[in-house]
């Protein structure tokens, strides 16, 4: 039976979207494409010169505390995330990360400049749905499926991710690392004061910089 406009529903996402609901969805095809790669209707895709610096961040966070105990038991941990495997799309995901050769180390990374970029820039990245999808996400994109032509058709096909492996993953990450991003980072920022504190006191002297600070 062709849809009548008195069966044609309008979006429900907020803002006031003009468009028509997709088929039995509250959301037109925009809005629920968004729910399903990011969590939200307002959800988006971090841009790669956004993240940019904080990847930077998180590899030398790595890089500098690697040895402690707290990161080298989070990296223990992220590795039994490879091997301990849930029967479900997460666990297909993840299964596929490990015979694609994903390590702790890089899981880590992709988790930490997620979070990162979260704590710095809050209004881009709410601490919502859409954070939890995009800490999966970037877990989840660390290997990318091959892209494959279709049988039908020439045109190349991409592999569809569930939502419910991004939900997993990235609800797993912030159950168990943020206190430890935070610590890492926080422990960042002092050593950078403190190294600028000095580079200060070198360059105006002892004497001069107690006189300016009283």
């Amino acid at each position: 039976m062709p849809m009548t406009l008195s069966t044609r529903r309008p979006c429900r996402a907020e803002g006031g979207c003009t468009q028509i609901a997709h088929g039995m969805s509250r959301f037109c095809s925009k809005h629920l494409k968004a729910i399903t790669v990011h969590g939200h209707t307002s959800g988006r895709a971090i841009r790669a010169h956004e993240l940019r610096p904080y990847r930077r961040l998180a590899a030398d966070l790595l890089k500098t505390y690697r040895d402690r105990q707290d990161t080298s038991a989070a990296l223990r941990w992220l590795q039994k995330m490879l091997d301990v495997l849930p029967e479900d799309e997460a666990g297909v995901e993840l299964a596929r990360l490990k015979s694609a050769g994903v390590t702790p180390e890089e899981m880590f990374c992709a988790a930490l400049s997620i979070w990162a970029f979260h704590r710095d820039r809050p209004r881009s990245l709410p601490d919502d749905a859409r954070l939890t999808f995009a800490l999966g996400r970037a877990i989840v994109r660390l290997r990318k499926r091959r892209r494959v032509f279709a049988r039908t058709s020439l045109r190349m096909q991409s592999f569809y991710v569930s939502p419910k492996a991004f939900r997993y993953i990235g609800l797993r990450i912030r159950e168990a690392l943020p206190v430890l991003f935070l610590r890492l980072i926080e422990m960042h920022e002092k050593a950078k004061d403190e190294e600028a504190d000095l580079r200060w006191l070198i360059t105006h002297g002892d004497e001069k910089a107690a006189k300016v600070r009283q």
